[in-house]
């Protein structure tokens, strides 16, 4: 097959899959479903998505189109963070939230989207790790040898640091001494 053709088959491929996400997915491996479907229900799930299906290129595309404000306000609640905290979080000032919060169907910046799943797929694999809610959200707020003496809620900030929680995640996850 020509180089062009191939081309064109995954342009239009990729075409389909953008266009109607509900009808046309990728398949993923399980564990990759599993993983989506504990970073939606950190987000509210159901309740806020109006689904139970969940994809990496789903999650890709909402995340561009801006997630709806109800997704922060249910990341808020799972880690009991105060109005203060979350705008820490996504380094934006308390009133930009507060406007958010009072706009009717507002959805996100696709930077505060961005953050708000990163802070979502950290929790979800702090929970699953440590094997319940409470003690992941205590674990994400206590200051970690494993960290340099951080929190893993101040490195979640940027992509480095929350790298650098993940990694130790998984040290934790396979008994490496952290």
């Amino acid at each position: 097959m020509a180089p062009i053709c191939v081309l064109s088959s995954y342009i239009l491929l990729l075409t389909l899959v953008c266009y109607n996400m509900d009808k046309c997915t990728i398949k993923e491996n399980p564990m990759e479903r599993s993983e989506y479907k504990q970073i939606a229900e950190v987000l509210g799930g159901r309740k806020v998505f109006g689904r139970s299906k969940w994809s990496s290129l789903w999650w890709t595309v909402q995340i561009e189109k801006g997630l709806p404000f109800d997704a922060l306000e249910s990341l808020k609640e799972a880690f009991r963070l105060s109005d203060r905290e979350i705008s820490v979080a996504l380094d934006v000032s308390t009133k930009t939230a507060s406007r958010w919060r009072h706009a009717e169907n507002t959805r996100l910046p696709v930077s505060a989207s961005d953050r708000i799943y990163r802070f979502a797929r950290l929790f979800a694999l702090a929970e699953h790790v440590l094997e319940d809610k409470d003690a992941a959200r205590k674990w994400l707020h206590e200051k970690q040898v494993g960290l340099g003496g951080h929190s893993p809620i101040a490195l979640m900030r940027t992509e480095a640091g929350a790298r650098e929680v993940e990694s130790l995640l998984i040290r934790i996850e396979h008994g490496v001494l952290s």
